[in-house]
């Protein structure tokens, strides 16, 4: 007879089983054929030309955690 302890045991050895194995399964089974077309953006707008990196403010950021927050 399993002691409670064990229970657990054998409950936190098998639980990631269950979310990785539907994931594991499609990366095996399903086809990889990337190209250019699946690759490209889309309905994001157009592509951008130069350097895409802007800094913003640190006020931006506290901004958008406390809209986060709330």
């Amino acid at each position: 007879m399993l002691s409670e302890w064990q229970f657990i045991a054998i409950f936190l050895l098998l639980s990631p089983i269950f979310p990785a194995a539907p994931i594991l399964i499609q990366a095996i089974l399903s086809p990889s054929k990337p190209n250019p077309i699946k690759q490209s953006t889309y309905e994001c707008g157009i592509e951008t030309v130069g350097d895409t990196w802007i800094q913003f403010k640190v006020q931006y950021y506290i901004y958008a955690l406390v809209f986060v927050v709330f």
